[in-house]
């Protein structure tokens, strides 16, 4: 593993997060589960709470001059394997790193929770086919003192008119599925990587092997800030250290040892060029042991006794987990082409472009209150957009959810679909307990009229059921 110090151990965990963060948030847009409402309930304390780790990381950078994030940041910032990029670059990555995990919980509650009181509510189940902000501007930044979210003022009413086209009978090809032997073996390294091992061994350390150390480094005979380090992993060799600091540990065995160097001249401004003593202590060196792929490593650390059968297992989980995926792939295809095959007119231009405002001024006033920047700036550092890119963007996603929405309810009219009145409490159930957090029912017969809880759950239910009413009777060639 690559560790240097605490500011490694900080790099590390941000980007674990964000990597965490965005599977779940994939997750949640593809299918809003259960758990979206304990996201949305959380989402301001996690993204303060990153901030904080953002600046608290930067502060470590500062007190830690060896420190650098991983090797291909290094190497694109200085275009060679030299010694650590800057402070202030390294204090800025971890800052991006923090700020994008935050994000990416931000983004997602966003544009999947849709207030109830909106006249183009969805099922929470369809995310992938509705997400997007609320035409509420109220809803997404107001809330009662229970935490529910409610609002007491009705949004804007659009008079919006659906022609439909196709909605029944659309015809899409399943596509087909084709899991290589290459996909099989990345599974296959992935398991070797977890079970290789850092073993200690009693020997002059060599490049690959990681080493356990202490130092104090001295400037003139002084210690000097960031000079000091305690029970800090490195590889010799990853380039995490500049490159006379790491070179000078190869052939040393565990032990103290003294190292007089000269700072690269490309290093820190404060420091580069100049000579420097560093008093290490090699704690322990430890070697990385890859385990040999054999039927025995198979049959000690799996339910399969050969290499044959867990490949033949997991090319078969990586099909059906192509499968589901390409499954669900098609179900928003087949509806994105009956909104395509629709018409609408009317206010739907307006309502578009109140949604796509309120979506810009709730990124700017959420980007403000964080970071102190804009939404089209924090858009630009995650998706890599100018600021017309941005607005096109929340556009398309308003236009999406929009014309949809309007489609699915247009469906269901002309199809008179019905529901049971089992159905109509699971649904009620379902968005104000499960979803918004209410405890019974009479408190949401407190804070809403009978035409409005009916308006949400009458009006969610029919959207689902128009929504698996063209997707049933889409002809899909297999």
């Amino acid at each position: 593993m690559k560790e240097d110090d605490l500011l490694k151990d900080a790099v590390e965990a941000a980007a674990d997060t964000a990597e965490e963060i965005s599977e779940e948030a994939a997750g949640i847009a593809e299918e809003v589960s259960e758990e979206a409402a304990g996201i949305a309930e959380e989402v301001s304390e996690e993204a303060a709470g990153l901030a904080e780790e953002a600046e608290e990381a930067g502060k470590k950078a500062e007190e830690d001059i060896f420190e650098t994030t991983e090797k291909d940041t290094k190497k694109a910032a200085q275009k060679d394997e030299k010694p650590a990029a800057s402070r202030k670059t390294t204090i800025v990555l971890i800052s991006i790193i923090c700020v994008l995990s935050a994000l990416i919980i931000v983004f997602v509650v966003y544009f999947v929770k849709n207030h109830f009181f909106d006249k183009k509510n969805s099922d929470s189940d369809n995310t992938e086919i509705t997400a997007g902000p609320t035409s509420d501007p109220d809803s997404a930044n107001s809330g009662t003192a229970d935490g529910t979210g409610t609002s007491s003022e009705e949004p804007k009413d659009y008079n919006v008119t659906v022609e439909l086209g196709q909605y029944k009978g659309i015809e899409v090809d399943f596509p087909p599925i084709d899991i290589t032997d290459e996909d099989v073996d990345d599974e296959i390294d992935a398991f070797i990587e977890d079970h290789t091992e850092l073993v200690p061994v009693e020997r002059a350390s060599k490049t690959g092997d990681t080493l356990d150390i202490s130092f104090v480094g001295y400037m003139d005979g002084e210690t000097f800030d960031g000079g000091t380090g305690d029970d800090a992993n490195m590889v010799l060799g990853d380039g995490n250290y500049f490159d006379a600091f790491e070179e000078g540990l190869v052939g040393k065995e565990v032990g103290e040892h003294t190292l007089d160097l000269v700072f690269p001249d490309d290093y820190y401004e404060d420091l580069a060029g100049k000579p420097v003593t560093f008093v290490v202590t090699i704690n322990s060196i430890s070697e990385t042991v890859v385990p040999e792929l054999t039927d025995q490593l198979i049959a000690d650390n799996t339910e399969f006794a050969t290499i044959a059968e867990y490949r033949a297992y997991i090319k078969g989980e990586l099909e059906e987990e192509a499968a589901e995926e390409a499954e669900e792939d098609l179900k928003n295809e087949i509806i994105q082409i009956a909104v395509g095959n629709a018409t609408f007119g009317g206010e739907i231009e307006e309502e578009i472009a109140d949604l796509t405002q309120q979506a810009l001024d709730y990124y700017d006033q959420m980007a403000q209150s964080y970071y102190g920047v804009s939404g089209a700036e924090l858009f630009g550092a995650f998706y890599g957009v100018d600021e017309e890119g941005y607005r096109q963007m929340l556009e398309e996603d308003s236009r999406v959810q929009t014309e949809t929405q309007h489609m699915l309810e247009k469906v269901a009219e002309v199809e008179q679909l019905t529901y049971t009145e089992e159905e109509y409490q699971a649904e009620f159930e379902d968005i104000f307990y499960s979803y918004y957090g209410f405890t019974d029912e009479a408190e949401v017969r407190e804070e809403l009229t009978e035409e409005q809880i009916d308006k949400v759950v009458a009006g969610s239910i029919k959207v689902r059921k128009a929504q698996d009413f063209i997707i049933d009777n889409a002809v899909i060639n297999r």
